[in-house]
């Protein structure tokens, strides 16, 4: 993340303006001394293994340690956080605001290091929420700096202002060429605010900056077709989080084909997920929240009919829905692929051939697979997942579900050809309820549960043969 603190020579020029005799006694008037014997001065600390006073660090060095100081909180806004969005102890005891009343040098550093004053908030209903006065200072100090926003509509019980959000939103608009992320919660009258303002300032393109875009609407559906169609005015956007629960009947007109990170939580046929993904040319990320079931008789493959899609830029597909979201693979070709997971609910028998069909096309050079069943995961399918000859060499592969090391237990102790299906495996457990079979590098929160080679069961239980 760019540092857009004030230059170095900028920030000591503000510093020297002070009188050292009137700053409090954290600051040292050594640092007035010629620059010579400061440096010679510095060398013999060091030598002699002296603790160097924090205002002789580098400017820079104090603005890092600034930049810590400051609470900063990932509101789930969305299942996958783009980024720490708020500062969300807006509170003249903490970071920043405290930093002001140290000393007059740390003052300076403080008000001129713009990067401690970009990431603000519009929420009103949390512990110190921030007020417009504190966010227009905010907006002063953080200069000509990118600027990260969250915005979310407030509940009326909980909260005097139930407008407070959009106040927020014509304070910040002020700034538009400025905004590089927006985080925003929106329900009707929020979203019709922000309708306006896209309609206003997108035309003339006042959103220059704006790289990266968080959406969860509760608002209805002629509102977010409105929305939709206001997005691809945003030129600059490459990152794309949108969320809304209810059915919005396709297609979503939404600027696909300029987005890098794509993540989209709402109810699709796999049909329009396939149409919208086809689009994502220029994606490295992508994920499908909701791919619902589709239409055909249960366990049947889609019928619909569509040439192989490449995607030679993606690096990460995430699907998840009720069915058999895998069932959309033999239709890509996805040759850099790094990273899959797929998370399907009540899945159809036999669902893996689809992953078999793809992994055989694509041959991607994947780090990391993860496949998880709920409720739970079938017999069948543990050991057509594993007889898969593509995953072999794959550093990471994975099976989550709530027993399924249990399960896996059982078929080892009981299936007489485990030796040859299952060459090498570990079962671990996390800080989750889940459990999960395959192999990997476990995590300083993972812990083994067995481990499973040259048909002997170790770790976990005593160490036992497996016929």
């Amino acid at each position: 993340m760019t540092n857009y603190a004030t230059s170095s020579c900028k920030r000591q020029a503000i510093v020297n303006k002070e009188d050292p005799s009137q700053l409090p006694d954290c600051h040292s008037t050594s640092s007035m001394r010629p620059p010579g014997q400061e440096v010679c001065e510095e060398a013999s600390r060091r030598e002699n293994n002296d603790t160097v006073h924090v205002n002789h660090l580098p400017v820079e060095v104090l603005c890092q340690i600034f930049e810590m100081a400051i609470h900063r909180q990932y509101y789930i806004i969305s299942h996958n956080v783009l980024r720490e969005y708020l500062t969300v102890r807006w509170d003249p005891r903490a970071a920043p605001f405290n930093l002001l009343h140290v000393c007059r040098y740390w003052r300076a550093i403080a008000q001129t290091t713009s990067s401690l004053w970009t990431s603000l908030s519009g929420r009103q209903d949390l512990p110190h929420s921030p007020r417009i006065s504190t966010m227009k200072y905010c907006l002063e100090q953080s200069l000509s700096a990118p600027l990260d926003l969250f915005l979310s509509h407030t509940d009326h019980r909980t909260t005097s202002d139930p407008l407070h959000a959009n106040k927020m939103l014509q304070l910040f608009v002020t700034e538009a060429h400025r905004w590089r992320s927006l985080a925003i919660g929106l329900n009707s009258d929020l979203a019709e605010d922000f309708i306006a303002l896209l309609q206003e300032y997108g035309a003339d393109r006042k959103f220059l900056s704006l790289e990266q875009l968080e959406i969860n609407a509760a608002c209805p559906e002629t509102l977010l077709r409105t929305l939709m169609s206001l997005i691809p005015l945003l030129k600059s956007l490459r990152r794309l989080y949108w969320n809304h629960q209810a059915v919005v009947h396709p297609p979503l007109r939404l600027p696909w084909n300029q987005l890098h990170f794509v993540y989209i939580d709402t109810p699709l046929s796999p049909q329009d997920t396939l149409s919208y993904m086809s689009q994502c040319s220029c994606a490295t990320s992508i994920t499908f929240m909701d791919v619902r079931k589709s239409s055909g008789p249960q366990g049947s493959p889609l019928t619909f009919k569509a040439p192989i899609i490449s995607l030679s830029n993606l690096k990460t597909l995430r699907l998840r829905g009720k069915g058999n979201p895998v069932s959309l693979l033999p239709y890509f070709f996805l040759p850099n692929l790094e990273g899959l997971e797929i998370y399907a609910v009540h899945p159809p028998p036999c669902q893996y051939l689809a992953l078999e069909i793809f992994l055989e096309r694509s041959r991607c050079p994947l780090r990391r697979i993860r496949v998880h069943n709920h409720p739970r995961v079938r017999d069948e399918d543990i050991i057509q997942f594993f007889q898969i000859p593509h995953l072999a060499p794959i550093p990471a592969v994975e099976m989550a579900g709530y027993c399924v090391h249990a399960q896996l237990l059982e078929i080892l102790l009981e299936h007489a050809g485990a030796r040859l299906i299952f060459p090498r495996l570990l079962a671990w457990g996390g800080l989750s309820r889940e459990h999960y079979v395959g192999w990997k590098d476990l995590g300083q929160f993972e812990h083994l549960e067995y481990s499973y080679k040259d048909g002997k069961l170790r770790s976990g239980l005593p160490s036992i043969v497996v016929p």
